[in-house]
């Protein structure tokens, strides 16, 4: 596709579409005339019998005073508009440089010079005459605003960045330290919604949430969320009604402060690179559901900066299975534009958290032990993938983002690192 100019420069004469652009263009090439100096416009006549009706005029630039020399330009204008625009021009105003007017980009400004031309300015007003340090002195101030615009949004960002980290640092300071003396997830994650619902509050983001009454009072389940910002986290703390157990991933137990603080509310690690320790992990999630304590998993397993649904993992849903407990499916709608991937600094933009109705593991196709441990093996991971399936199309329905099944940053980060021996 290309754009070729404004739709409004279009000119209707006689029925047709008359482009403005490739007569100026042409007439540009014209001896004696200025490149890029050329104006066609439609206007209304200025006087006498046809005063009112509407003119095809071109204002031409041109440096030659000879009236003779004038004449020749003139009549080499008119012949190019009957090849190019299959019609004569009313009028060719030959005018003196610096008359065509043009936005600060270098565009012709058609408009006005038609209103120029119509009130009888043109060429006499102070366009001609105004000297060259006050044209340049006026396109400076014309690009001046806009960069003070850009600056003063800019310096917004940074002062409002500021305001939300200075806030839950300040808030949370002490929340968290209790969270690590404590190592109690139940008093953890109690800790961190508090602080999450302070800090919300502070940096005016309005949390909603939409479908509480879906996530079961008492009893295990796999809350599975969509993951689109680092701050998910703390959204969901401040959102849900019930505590649950973080599932993170295994490379934040690198960092000292994240791990204390992590380990205080109970968080279970799952390792994304290393297939035999992700089931190992896996096993673990099934023992927390065993002792009746939710598990919340962010299904696509990383995050990424292009709106859509990635492919989930299928980890925590065996977990389910294993358990038999039911997938609470929940959507995030605004954190993605809240504090985007690559990107430390947060905007203040409404967040809606949707929870959907419990999902319960398909029935197995046999009894547990009957075909051997192969055939039960099978049955669990085909049960898996059916619950996996099954909440993914109904977070896909709900989230309002493209389907990104084909798209996986998760495996894509694996070979990298596989790649380059890490």
């Amino acid at each position: 596709l290309f754009v070729t100019g404004r739709v409004k420069d279009v000119v209707i004469r006689a029925g047709r579409n008359l482009y403005p652009y490739d007569y100026e263009l042409a007439a540009g090439d014209t001896d004696g005339v200025r490149r890029g100096c050329v104006a066609l416009f439609a206007a209304r006549a200025r006087g006498g019998a046809g005063v009112g009706t509407e003119r095809l005029v071109a204002v031409v630039e041109t440096r030659e005073s000879d009236r003779g020399r004038q004449a020749e330009i003139r009549a080499a204008l008119e012949r190019l508009a009957e090849e190019r625009l299959g019609q004569p021009l009313d009028e060719v105003v030959l005018a003196p440089p610096h008359t065509v007017l043009k936005t600060s980009s270098g565009k012709i400004r058609r408009r006005a010079m038609a209103e120029l031309y119509e009130s009888g300015e043109l060429g006499a007003g102070r366009a001609a005459s105004r000297p060259l340090w006050l044209r340049i002195a006026r396109l400076a101030a014309g690009g001046t605003g806009p960069a003070l615009r850009r600056s003063a949004g800019r310096f917004g960002e940074i002062a409002y960045a500021g305001w939300v980290w200075g806030t839950l640092a300040l808030v949370g300071t002490v929340p968290a330290l209790a969270a690590i003396v404590a190592r109690r997830p139940r008093f953890g994650f109690a800790c961190a919604r508090a602080v999450g619902r302070t800090v919300f509050r502070l940096a005016g983001v309005r949390v909603t949430v939409e479908g509480a009454e879906h996530l079961p009072g008492d009893g295990a389940c796999v809350v599975a969320s969509n993951h689109t910002s680092y701050l998910d986290g703390l959204v969901l703390a401040a959102a849900l009604p019930r505590p649950v157990r973080f599932v993170a991933k295994a490379e934040l137990r690198d960092h000292l402060l994240a791990r204390w603080f992590l380990d205080g509310l109970g968080t279970l690690y799952v390792d994304r690179f290393d297939v035999a320790r992700s089931v190992a992990h896996a096993g673990g999630f099934s023992g927390a559901l065993h002792a009746a304590e939710s598990i919340l998993i962010f299904a696509e397993g990383t995050l990424h900066r292009m709106p859509g649904l990635l492919p989930f993992q299928t980890g925590g849903f065996m977990a389910a299975v294993e358990a038999e407990a039911a997938v609470v499916p929940v959507i995030l709608r605004g954190t993605r534009s809240l504090m985007r991937d690559g990107t430390w600094f947060p905007r203040r933009v409404p967040v809606h958290v949707r929870i959907g109705p419990p999902i319960a593991p398909p029935p197995a196709s046999e009894p547990d032990g009957a075909g051997g441990s192969d055939a039960g093996e099978r049955s669990r991971w085909s049960r898996s993938v059916q619950l996996r399936d099954a909440a993914r199309a109904w977070m896909l329905a709900h989230c309002g983002e493209p389907d990104l099944a084909n798209r996986n940053p998760l495996r894509d980060l694996i070979e990298r690192r596989t790649d380059t021996g890490q």
